[in-house]
């Protein structure tokens, strides 16, 4: 599924075409996100991205601080941060939620009963 990815993940930016970001693109892979120069994508390409592989998606595959400030709407920073905490970070001020805020003091709670571990490895 992700031949074009792999083919223009390493291409120098000044090699990669408007025909070949296309392909790229039609072909799905979310990963293009984080390699596609930026005068290729649009809000509208992003979302269909991400919408295309929203049940698929592992938080390694995209990372928010890869798009541009314009392209980054609550939007795709919501679906961001579900994916992973760590892109918070690159969230601007004014997308941050207080449910965002919560969904990550959650997600953190749940891993408070691992502490114990810590504890028993200072012997």
């Amino acid at each position: 599924m992700s031949q074009i990815y792999e083919a223009i993940e390493y291409l120098p930016e000044h090699l990669i075409t408007e025909e070949i970001a296309q392909a790229a693109i039609e072909e799905g892979n979310i990963k293009i996100l984080n390699t596609l120069p930026h005068r290729f994508l649009n809000g509208e390409i992003v979302m269909s991205l991400i919408n295309r592989n929203s049940e698929n998606y592992r938080y390694a595959d995209f990372n928010l601080k890869n798009l541009p400030l314009e392209l980054r709407s609550k939007e795709v920073c919501e679906f961001a941060i579900k994916k992973s905490d760590s892109n918070i970070l690159h969230t601007p001020k004014e997308h941050i939620s207080e449910d965002m805020l919560t969904a990550m003091v959650k997600s953190a709670a749940h891993n408070f009963k691992y502490l114990h571990l810590f504890l028993s490895l200072q012997g």
